[in-house]
């Protein structure tokens, strides 16, 4: 009894023992299983940040700009193009200087006409139009593009200068000999008359003058020159192409009805 006791004593340890290993086991699996559970959880979740050495998302291309900082770009910024996408009616009314007009309409059939190696500022009247077209300019490959705040209402209200477009108001048509000029654009065969170009423009005081006429002959340069009918009757085009010093163009002109007999005048 005593030895049978002494066994049973002596083996009681040996279970236990064994039981401990298998639970060190089995605890050891586990930890190696959540090791990995959350290894494959923490590759499967969003980077809370970039790793150095990976690509950055592109900053935007086309940045919001206010008054002083659109005047800012205009004063500093050689190679810069500003570019209003409003109506023409809009231009018109006036616009920011050296400004080039495309309407948002027509900007997509007309990117040509735009340097993208140049910064671009763009503006319409109160700006929704304006991020329309700078989307437009993005998405074709544009990389430097500002969208003016506001348009022109706030670039009027925060004092920026506002210019109009180069306009001729009048060709004015004198006689040298005012006996044969009886009523407007009717002139005599043979005789010289004064042609004055009428100029209206906010930018340049500097204008170039270039004149042409279908028949006659044209003399002198500038706004004033001296046109002699022809000698034969009919009617005749003379015109005037202006442009100005910041890069303003503009043709106009006026028809001539020349009489053969100068019985018309007296």
């Amino acid at each position: 009894m005593i030895k049978a006791k002494r066994v049973g004593e002596e083996r009681l340890p040996k279970r236990v023992k064994q039981g401990d290993r298998v639970d060190r086991l089995l605890c050891g699996m586990m930890a190696v299983v959540l090791l990995l559970a959350g290894g494959l959880v923490s590759c499967a979740s969003p980077a809370s940040s970039a790793e150095p050495g990976l690509p950055t998302a592109p900053e935007p291309v086309c940045l919001q700009v206010s008054v002083e900082e659109a005047q800012q770009l205009i004063d500093e910024r050689d190679d810069l193009i500003v570019l209003c996408v409003g109506t023409e009616e809009e231009y018109d009314e006036g616009y920011i200087a050296s400004a080039v007009l495309i309407p948002v309409a027509e900007l997509s059939e007309r990117l040509g006409e735009i340097d993208k190696s140049k910064a671009v500022l763009v503006y319409c009247r109160i700006g929704a139009r304006s991020d329309e077209a700078c989307q437009i300019l993005a998405d074709n490959g544009f990389s430097e593009v500002y969208d003016l705040m506001g348009g022109t209402d706030a670039w009027r209200k925060g004092g920026g200068e506002i210019n109009y477009p180069l306009t001729i108001e009048d060709l004015v048509v004198t006689p040298v000999n005012p006996k044969y000029f009886k009523e407007p654009n009717r002139v005599l065969i043979g005789e010289s008359y004064k042609i004055e170009c009428i100029v209206l423009d906010s930018e340049s005081s500097t204008f170039s003058y270039k004149w042409s006429a279908e028949r006659g002959g044209i003399s002198g340069e500038g706004s004033v020159v001296t046109w002699t009918a022809p000698l034969q009757g009919g009617l005749v085009d003379i015109m005037v192409t202006v442009s100005n010093d910041c890069g303003g163009v503009v043709s106009r002109s006026v028809e001539l009805k020349v009489e053969v007999c100068s019985c018309v005048f007296e």
